[in-house]
């Protein structure tokens, strides 16, 4: 636009000319985008009510564009906005209210209260009444941010107070129409403290009374839902929360209650909770608990622990969890079972080493040894070799303290067949045994190295670790040099006759000797078999 125009425009908004509006309203009609544009902004910046009305008339065909245009003005317009939304013009009123949806105008709400109040046409209540609730929501979610991409809302808390105020007054008043509605806006922003909902839940005459028990047992807005919930902390709760906590089955409420489950329990929590002694959902036959994520495992066995259910109800919820829940809610599952029933743990124990679910066999093999199964080693020892890795490395993060360093220890009080046994299990137990063995057997202390090297020859290791066995003979220390000839001596291959020529000319005469034994122990063993195996 040439600027020539721009300057008009600019000067229609700031000029005081009553005129000036009039004509600005008119360019809003003009079909020429730019026109109507800069017509608009001309308004916004004049701050007429007037201006604000026929703009609010127009709303329901503007552009996008022209929207965003108002939305930082929004908060100037409270003026045309009540003007509009009881005008008695349908269009208008319409556009009014979705206006104050769109731009969540929350100061316009006890003044649609107020229009509800006074009981206007039908179509126009509805209106209201709709809007009333979506703005109700929409603070519920900045309140308590339940949603990542809600944008910041300034003093929301505060905002919070007085639209629950003018509801409270509202509410209080008999014969309101769609009341109901209004009922549930008030219980999902306001609290227990609220004088109304207070006298609602306490009073068994008051006359919203069945209402307000509708909610509490129906309503799946987590607002409503948590009301009951915190009922809990009281000194002296409301017996409906006790029945809704008892009766409510729905999935959207039990995932409420756990997912705000608290960390640790108050004196008047725990006190209250123990008073729960049947809840309908854990008391199924069968349990019917796959709706409950599994982050929500851990928690579900917290609130069953808290209450006074029967002892069988428990222990099914308990063995439920084994069979379906994440490690976290398992080992807390398990340790209630122990707890509850150490014989009946032995059993899921001895089924979950059968299941066809590797978390569940991973997590049974996981328990032989805490709860003294029988024959707990020998099981341990057959899940070395189990397809399933999960339960591979259950079996041997048991058994670790069956580890390289045990066997250094004691290997000579083992006879035989146990050291050789040993020498297969530290493998399977600890993939990199073979690799420590060998940094013990070459490490800097003479007596390490020496033990190191025969606890290899009692587990039968020495072909094994023939490169280690080789590497020792250089070693500095007689007897160790010894030792490594007597053993290379005996492991069939070129590299070990090689390694033992060498030896020959090693300044210790029983050394040469058992070198030039081991020559020509390797040089007339039969050699290997081409064709084996073919």
């Amino acid at each position: 636009m040439p600027n020539g125009f721009s300057k008009t425009f600019d000067c229609l908004a700031r000029t005081t000319n009553s005129h000036a509006l009039d004509v600005l309203i008119v360019a809003l009609d003009v079909p020429n985008e730019e026109v109507r544009n800069q017509a608009v902004k001309a308004i916004l910046k004049r701050r007429h009510p007037r201006g604000h009305v026929e703009l609010l008339r127009r709303f329901h065909k503007l552009p996008d564009a022209i929207r965003n245009m108002l939305e930082p003005y929004a908060g100037t317009m409270g003026k045309a906005l009540r003007q509009c939304a009881n005008s008695g013009e349908q269009q208008l009123e319409s556009n009014a209210l979705q206006f104050i949806r769109e731009f969540e105008i929350y100061d316009q709400v006890p003044i649609l209260l107020e229009f509800l109040a006074e009981q206007s046409q039908q179509e126009h209540h509805r209106y209201c009444l709709e809007t009333v609730e979506e703005l109700a929501n929409t603070l519920y979610e900045h309140v308590n941010q339940t949603t990542k991409d809600s944008k910041y809302l300034r003093d929301a808390r505060l905002i919070q107070l007085r639209i629950v105020s003018a509801l409270e007054k509202i509410c209080g008043q008999p014969h309101i129409p769609g009341y109901e509605r209004l009922l549930e806006s008030l219980f999902i922003l306001g609290d227990l403290e609220v004088g109304e909902i207070r006298k609602m839940l306490r009073q068994d005459g008051h006359p919203r009374r069945k209402h307000a028990e509708d909610l509490l047992r129906n309503s799946d807005h987590p607002g409503i839902m948590q009301l009951v919930v915190d009922f809990m902390a009281l000194s002296h709760p409301s017996y409906l929360s006790f029945r809704c906590l008892a009766e409510r089955d729905d999935p959207q409420f039990i995932c409420h209650l756990l997912r705000t489950w608290p960390r640790s329990l108050t004196i008047s929590q725990r006190k209250n909770f123990k008073q729960i002694e049947s809840v309908c959902w854990l008391e199924t036959q069968p349990l019917e608990l796959d709706l409950i994520p599994t982050a929500l495992h851990a928690k579900l066995l917290q609130f069953v622990n808290a209450t006074s259910i029967k002892r069988e109800f428990k222990l099914r919820v308990a063995e439920w969890v084994v069979s379906h829940g994440c490690e976290e809610a398992r080992r807390a599952a398990t340790d209630m079972l122990d707890e509850l029933d150490g014989g009946r743990m032995h059993t899921l124990i001895e089924e979950g080493l059968d299941s066809d679910d590797e978390e569940v066999q991973a997590w049974a093999t996981s328990q032989l040894r805490a709860k003294r199964v029988p024959e707990a080693f020998t099981k341990l020892i057959e899940r070395l070799d189990s397809p399933m890795a999960q339960v591979q490395q259950a079996a041997r993060e048991e058994l670790e303290d069956f580890n390289l360093r045990r066997i250094l220890t004691l290997y000579d009080l083992l006879d035989t067949q146990t050291c050789r046994l040993a020498g297969i299990l530290i493998q399977k137990i600890d993939p990199d045994a073979l690799q420590k063995l060998s940094q013990e057997m070459t490490g800097p202390m003479r007596s390490k190295r020496m033990r190191a090297t025969q606890a290899a020859i009692a587990m039968g290791l020495q072909e094994t670790l023939s490169d280690t066995f080789i590497q020792l003979l250089e070693d500095d220390d007689v007897l160790v040099r010894r030792t490594a000839t007597e053993v290379v001596g005996q492991i069939p291959g070129a590299e070990s006759l090689t390694a033992l020529q060498g030896m020959l000319d090693d300044s210790n005469p029983r050394i040469r000797e058992i070198a030039q034994q081991g020559i020509e122990r390797l040089q007339s063993a039969p050699a290997p078999d081409a064709f084996a195996g073919e």
